[in-house]
């Protein structure tokens, strides 16, 4: 699979329209005339694409069938300058499925199979890691009492939400309320 993807990876170099690339807030067009191009240049290496995601949905090409491949292989694809953004979801340990990172400063790709942002490195037995999650449900259960009896203001919370980590393998995470409100017009 390595040899497909570097031939995909110095095709999609030469194919990419850098110039055109906007880097402000309209990522969709953008997102959309770089998945055009992957698409095409798949297709010229003679893979063929099972489905491309919806909109505002992981894995953009899905189940993409090379003739010299043993399995069907699907592709995330992200642009930026500098740091990628991931949105809310980084791969499980049974995912499979590769990256393609569109750098716009640098004009460079990089394609990466989704297990490199596992880590390995902590060793932990189930019941721990389930005990762990547990304190955190407890705790997010604590902190969502306290907003609703006023002891926590909503501004507080957001702020609670917004400390930045960073994991030893570069990835960064900033959890973020994602508020929304409904309204009903009253007569």
């Amino acid at each position: 699979m390595e040899h497909i993807n570097e031939h995909l990876r110095k095709h999609l170099q030469i194919m990419m329209p850098w110039d055109n690339f906007l880097n402000n807030s309209n990522t969709q067009k953008d997102e959309r005339d770089y998945i055009k191009i992957i698409s095409k240049v798949i297709e010229k290496m003679g893979g063929r694409i099972g489905s491309h995601a919806p909109s505002q949905q992981s894995k953009d090409i899905r189940n993409v069938i090379f003739p010299s491949a043993p399995f069907p292989v699907t592709y995330e694809c992200k642009k930026s300058k500098s740091h990628y953004m991931l949105n809310d979801t980084v791969p499980n340990e049974g995912d499979n499925y590769y990256y393609i990172f569109i750098n716009t400063k640098n004009k460079s790709i990089i394609i990466k199979h989704c297990k490199f942002m596992i880590s390995k490195k902590y060793n932990y037995k189930r019941e721990n890691i389930e005990s762990i999650k547990k304190i955190y449900e407890d705790t997010m259960e604590f902190i969502e009492h306290a907003v609703i009896e006023g002891k926590i203001t909503y501004y507080e919370y957001g702020q609670l939400l917004k400390r930045t980590i960073k994991f030893p393998n570069g990835l960064k995470s900033r959890p973020r309320p994602n508020w929304s409100i409904s309204l009903q017009d009253h007569e």
